[in-house]
Order: structure tokens, then C-alpha cells, then sequence
């Protein structure tokens, strides 16, 4: 079953305004249905939805007016659903004249085997600064018609088509936050048909970083001994005595619930390693400071509280673990988020020593000073927002000193030896 197309969205709108405009899209196992009208309907229409000679149950979830949601499961044991390219949805309404009307709609079905469409976007960098650049992949006949940045509004961008490429100019001074990138394409076979094509983007420091495709892919595996696992253990306990992130434990021996470790079980103690990562992470120990590059450009410099003394051992690190609202081991005692003792705050970000993390704090007076334990702290709205877009793998490099802060940084080994 093709669900990898699943932030495609197929539509269905009439050139007539008062007419319904159906939209279906695929998440996770179902379909989802959503059923506009500009009439104020009092009762949810009634939905039958055919792929093929196969009759889907609909299921209505919710809706206001004239706004109706509904879904439909897909079954796992239609083999034949990729051979139709169309969807035939029928539903049946009281109009705001209290007369009962009919309405068929004919939809392109996102399981069609010859829909290829794909749809990557990203920013790039030239002289006159970050622009973005978006790919697609798609049949001859579907043309792209719109580009819009929507969040809790729709922002139409400005673009250029040059084929299989659009290029487009970055709003500025947006709010840093996630947004939803959505490309409209149109099939001039189907003058009906439309499709909405949707990533998720998060908007930092004037550029848009994708957040589905951003994390780099693991190159390596390195094996460094074998260990017999004992009652009672953990994979925390054992990544401890290791010196090696959890993470690399689980991902080395396919252990996808920490839980299920079984004494006198063998597993494979080692580290996992990254290609080089398109966001960088720098942190200058003497003047308490964060640089966080994107395709090794400068975006922004952010306050932090470092260790104190030779609290924070300067070295590369990469990012292995992501938590939100993190608790606190200490000591053996389990501190739970928003206590005042627990200073991780709302977000932990481990690096691959897993003594040191970047976290948030419930002391944001001390951002600036040297002061912690070890870990690198930033004001919970900084590391909230790095959290978004910062991916497992992310390299960050611990300095002791920067002297001038590059604005491009081609080599991130050149800083950690000082070039």
C-alpha cells in the first residue's frame, strides 16, 4: 500500500463559489475527508466513497456550518488499490432552502501507481542571501499554480518556475515558529483536479529548514566490545559505563524498546556515526556564547551558561537524544519536570558524551555566566525552538575561545583545531 505519498492532498473544487469543494488525503492508515460548502448546512452531509468496486464506511468526525470533516479506513487487503486513479465520492446534503441535494465528485486517488510526484524544498544561499529552492517531480500535465506559507494564516510567496524547480524569495521577520509550505498543482487533463502538495518547515533567523528531511543518515557503525547483559541492567546504566550515547546501543543491536533487555543477553557496545550534518551547533566556553549555522552559514548567536571551571570539556559532540519536559536523575533520585530543582527546564537536547546535554532552565538570571555542572544552558525559548529543527546527528563543537566568530564556516574540524 503506497502511504509514502502521504502529505499529498487531492481536491476536487467547482468554478462555481456556491458549489461544495471536496478535499481527500491520506494519514497514516485512513483517508481523511473534508467537505466545504459556503452554504450554512444544519445537518453533516452524508458521504459514500468508491475506489474502484470497492465501497468505503465513512465515518463523521466533526464539523460547524459549513465545514465537515470525516474518515474512512483503508483496508489492508485490497491489493488492487493502486490501479484506479480516481476516487468516486458521492454525498448527499440539505441545502439552506431545506431541499435535499446530490453531489458527485470524481478525485485523483493518492494511491494511483503512476502518480509520481515528489516534492523536496529547501534553503539555499547565493549573494544576495537564503532564498528557497523547491523541486518537483510530477506528470507532464499537472501545473503548479500557487506557493503559500500558512500557519494560523495563509501567506502567498511569490515565485519562479523553471521547470523542475521553483524558486522563491523568504519572507522576513516571521515569527520562529513551524509552518506548513504548500505547493498547488493543477492537472490540465482534469480541469477540476487540483493537488496540494505540504511540508513541514520551521522558520529561524530569516531562513525556512525543513523538518522531515533534515537529519543526516548514519554512515558507520563502530564496534568497540561485546557485553553480557546482567539483571537489572539498563541501557542507560550500560551507555554509562561505556562512555557511549544510549542511542548508539539501541540503533547498533536493533533494540527499539529500551525495555525488553534480557539478562544474559549479548549486545554490542559501540558509537554510530553521521554524515556531516546541514545544521552546526558551536559553543564558545569564554564568552558564553551559542552559534548555530544552517548549510554553514551563521543564523544567530545565542547567550548561554556553560560549566564552570573546566566544568564543560571543549571537543566535538553530536546530538543523540531529543526530550521534551525532561525529569531529572540525580543522585539517584528522579527530580520530575517544572520543579524549581530541577534545572533542566523544558527541553533536553543529549549530545554524544552523555554526561552533557543542551537544556533549558528555571534560571534564566545565570544565561551568561559560567555555572553549571557541565551541560550547556539556554533560555527555554531558545532551546524550544532549537528542539524543532535541531536533528539527531546535529555535530556540535565545544571551544574554549573564538576570537572572531566566521560567518561562513566551510570545516567545522578547522575551528576545533583553530585554524
Amino acid at each position: 500500500m503506497l502511504l509514502a505519498i502521504s502529505s499529498l492532498i487531492y481536491s476536487m473544487p467547482s468554478f462555481e463559489s456556491s458549489e461544495p469543494v471536496v478535499y481527500v488525503f491520506t494519514f497514516k492508515d485512513q483517508l481523511r475527508i473534508e467537505f466545504e460548502t459556503s452554504q450554512n448546512l444544519e445537518s453533516p452531509p452524508i458521504l459514500n466513497l468508491r475506489i474502484g468496486f470497492l465501497s468505503l464506511p465513512v465515518e463523521f468526525l466533526k464539523g460547524e456550518k459549513n465545514t465537515w470533516v470525516y474518515s474512512a479506513k483503508i483496508p489492508q487487503n485490497f491489493k488492487d488499490l493502486e490501479s484506479y486513479p480516481y476516487m468516486n465520492l458521492r454525498t448527499i446534503f440539505w441545502n439552506e432552502n431545506g431541499d435535499l441535494e446530490t453531489k458527485n465528485f470524481k478525485v485523483q486517488s493518492p494511491f494511483y501507481r503512476d502518480l509520481k510526484i515528489e516534492f523536496e524544498a529547501d534553503t539555499f544561499f547565493d549573494i544576495n542571501g537564503p532564498f528557497l529552492k523547491i523541486y518537483v517531480k510530477k506528470p507532464i500535465y499537472f501545473e503548479i499554480q500557487k506557493l503559500s506559507l500558512i500557519n494560523s494564516s495563509t501567506l502567498e510567496l511569490e515565485f519562479e518556475n523553471t521547470g523542475k524547480e521553483i524558486v522563491a524569495s523568504i519572507p522576513k521577520n516571521l515569527e520562529e515558529e513551524t509552518y506548513i509550505l504548500r505547493l498547488e498543482l493543477k492537472d490540465s487533463n482534469n480541469v477540476g483536479n487540483t493537488i496540494r502538495l505540504e511540508k513541514r518547515m520551521f522558520y529561524y533567523a530569516g531562513v525556512l529548514i525543513p523538518l522531515d528531511d533534515t537529519a543526516p543518515k548514519i554512515i558507520d557503525r563502530i564496534i568497540l566490545t561485546e557485553y553480557t547483559v546482567n539483571k537489572g541492567d539498563t541501557i542507560s546504566y550500560i551507555a554509562q559505563k561505556y562512555g557511549v550515547s544510549p542511542v548508539s546501543i539501541m540503533v547498533i543491536n536493533n533494540i527499539s524498546d529500551p525495555r525488553k533487555l534480557l539478562a544474559g543477553q549479548t549486545i554490542k557496545i559501540g558509537n554510530i556515526v553521521f554524515e556531516p550534518s546541514k545544521i552546526k551547533i558551536v559553543v564558545d566556553l569564554f564568552h558564553s556564547k551559542m552559534y548555530v549555522y544552517y548549510k554553514n552559514h551563521l543564523l544567530k548567536k545565542l547567550p548561554v551558561a556553560v560549566g564552570r571551571a573546566d566544568a564543560t570539556p571543549p571537543g566535538k559532540y553530536v546530538v543523540m537524544e531529543k526530550r521534551k519536559d525532561p525529569a531529572l536523575y540525580w543522585n539517584g533520585e528522579i527530580i520530575p519536570p517544572g520543579s524549581l530543582v530541577n534545572g533542566l527546564g523544558t527541553r533536553w537536547i543529549g549530545l554524544s558524551d552523555p554526561q552533557y546535554g543542551i537544556h533549558g532552565t528555571t534560571k534564566p538570571w545565570e544565561i551568561g555566566r559560567r555555572i553549571s555542572h557541565g551541560c550547556i544552558r539556554l533560555k527555554n525559548e531558545d532551546v524550544e525552538k532549537l528542539f524543532e529543527f535541531v536533528p539527531m546527528g546535529t555535530e556540535v563543537l565545544v571551544v574554549e575561545s573564538i576570537d572572531s566568530v566566521p560567518e561562513f564556516l566551510p570545516n567545522i574540524n578547522m575551528m576545533a583545531k583553530g585554524e
